[in-house]
C-alpha cells in the first residue's frame, strides 16, 4: 500500500511541475507564479495577473483555455477567464469614440472590488494598469497620446458644457491622484495656485494641489466677474454651463448663470445699436448701484466702461466705441439733435452722475471748444459747471 501511494504522490508531483512549467511564456521567456505543491496562484495573484498576462498571454492559454472563444475556454485547470471576466477581458466594442473610454471610461471614478469581481473599466488609474503610470504605453504598448498627443486626455480646454462629450469639469475627483502626475501646482496648465499647497497635501482639485486653489470665488466676484467673463467666456463654462442656453446652464456647480441674468447677458437686448437704446435710454442715464446678487441695468457710462474700456476703445469685448462714432463715445460735437426747435438728445441731457466718466476725456476742456478761464483746483470733483470740465 505505502509503495502505491509513493508512486501515485510522484505522479502528482509530476503533474504539477508540468503544470507550473507550462505557465511560462516561451515568447519572453516570463515564468507565471505558481506554486507547484498547492497548486495555485500567490494569493494576490487576482489583483495582479492582468500584469503577467500582458507579458504574455499565450502562457494563460494552457491552463485556462481561450480567452476569446467561451467554448474552448477553461482548459486543464477547468477555471475559464470569463468566469470573471464576463464580458471578454479586452475593450467593448465603440471603446475608441470618446463618449466610451473618455465620458464613460477614464472620467469616471475608479471602483473597488473584493476578488473575484472584476472591476469596471473605470478611472485614469484603471487604464493606467496597461496603458502606463504616464499614459506612454505601458504593457499594451498603446500610448494614449498617440490620439491626445500631448496627454491622456483631450487637448486644452478640454470642455463640453453639456456634459455629452469628454470635459475635464466632469472627471471624478477621485482620479486626483492620477491628474496631479501632470498638473502638481498647476503644471502644465493656464492657471496656477497663487499659494501652492504645504507639502504632502493630498490631491484635490480645489486644495491648491493642482490648478485651482479653492471651490470658491473671491467675495467680490458678483460685482467684478463680468471682466473675467468678457475675456475668456468659455471659462465660465466649464462650472455654470451654457451662457446662451437656459436649458443646458448650471453645469457641475448648479449654479446658472441665469439664476441672476434673467434676461440674459451674452449681448445686447434687440435694437441695442440704435441711438434712442444704446444713448438716450443707456449710457446718458445715471449708473445703477445694486447689491449682489441683483443685476445692474445697462445705463450710465460706466457701465459700459466694464466691457468696453475705460478709454472705450474696446479693450475687453474688442469693440469699440469709437468704431462708429470715430472721436468719442458719444456723437461728434456738439452733440445735440434736434427736432425743430427741440432738443431731443444731446449732453445736456446725460447725467450727471456720469461725470467721472466725462472727465476721462474732457479734463479742464480737454477735446472740447468750451475751456474754463479758470480751471478748478486739483482734486475738485467732477461738475458741469466748476470749471473741472468744459464750463467755469
Amino acid at each position: 500500500m505505502s509503495r502505491t501511494r509513493l508512486m501515485l504522490g510522484s505522479c502528482f508531483a509530476v503533474v504539477l511541475a508540468l503544470l507550473s512549467g507550462s505557465c511560462a511564456g516561451t515568447a519572453n521567456k516570463t515564468v507565471v507564479p505558481f506554486n507547484a505543491t498547492a497548486g495555485a496562484h500567490p494569493k494576490t495573484w487576482l489583483a495582479d495577473h492582468w500584469a503577467e498576462y500582458f507579458k504574455g498571454p499565450s502562457q494563460c492559454l494552457t491552463c485556462h483555455g481561450s480567452i476569446q472563444d467561451s467554448a474552448q475556454a477553461g482548459g486543464i485547470s477547468k477555471v475559464s477567464c470569463r468566469s470573471c471576466h464576463t464580458k471578454g477581458v479586452f475593450h467593448p466594442a465603440d471603446w475608441a469614440l470618446p463618449g466610451q473610454h473618455g465620458r464613460l471610461g477614464a472620467e469616471l471614478a475608479p471602483v473597488v472590488t473584493v476578488a473575484p469581481v472584476v472591476p469596471p473599466m473605470a478611472g485614469f488609474a484603471h487604464c493606467a494598469k496597461c496603458h502606463g503610470s504616464s499614459y506612454d504605453g505601458g504593457l499594451a504598448a498603446v500610448s494614449c497620446k498617440a490620439c491626445h498627443t500631448s496627454a491622456p486626455h483631450p487637448a486644452k480646454p478640454w470642455f463640453d458644457a453639456t456634459g455629452a462629450k469628454p470635459s475635464h469639469a466632469f472627471v471624478s475627483t477621485a482620479n486626483a491622484p492620477e491628474c496631479v502626475k501632470c498638473h502638481a501646482g498647476g503644471a502644465n496648465s493656464v492657471l496656477k495656485p497663487p499659494t501652492p499647497a504645504a507639502s504632502g497635501t493630498a490631491p484635490g482639485c480645489y486644495n491648491a494641489t493642482m490648478c485651482h486653489s479653492t471651490g470658491a470665488h473671491p467675495t467680490t466676484w458678483i460685482q467684478d466677474h463680468w471682466a473675467g467673463y468678457v475675456a475668456t467666456p468659455d471659462q465660465c463654462q466649464a462650472c455654470h454651463g451654457s451662457t446662451t442656453n437656459p436649458a443646458q446652464a448650471g453645469g457641475i456647480s448648479k449654479v446658472s448663470c441665469f439664476s441672476c441674468h434673467t434676461k440674459g447677458f451674452v449681448t445686447h437686448p434687440t435694437g441695442w445699436a440704435l441711438p434712442a437704446q444704446h444713448g438716450a435710454q443707456g449710457a446718458m442715464l445715471a449708473p445703477v448701484a445694486t447689491s449682489a446678487p441683483t443685476i445692474p441695468v445697462m445705463t450710465g457710462f460706466m457701465h459700459c466702461a466694464k466691457c468696453h474700456g475705460s478709454t472705450y476703445g474696446g479693450v475687453a469685448t474688442a469693440v469699440s466705441c469709437k468704431s462708429c462714432h470715430t472721436k468719442a463715445p458719444h456723437p461728434n460735437g456738439p452733440w445735440q439733435t434736434y427736432s425743430g426747435s427741440v432738443l431731443l438728445a444731446g449732453h445736456e441731457q446725460t447725467d450727471n452722475a456720469n461725470l467721472p466718466a466725462c472727465s476721462v476725456c474732457h479734463l479742464h476742456g480737454a477735446n472740447s471748444n468750451r475751456v474754463p478761464s479758470k480751471p478748478a483746483p486739483a482734486g475738485t470733483a467732477p461738475g458741469c459747471f466748476n470749471a473741472t470740465l468744459c464750463h467755469g
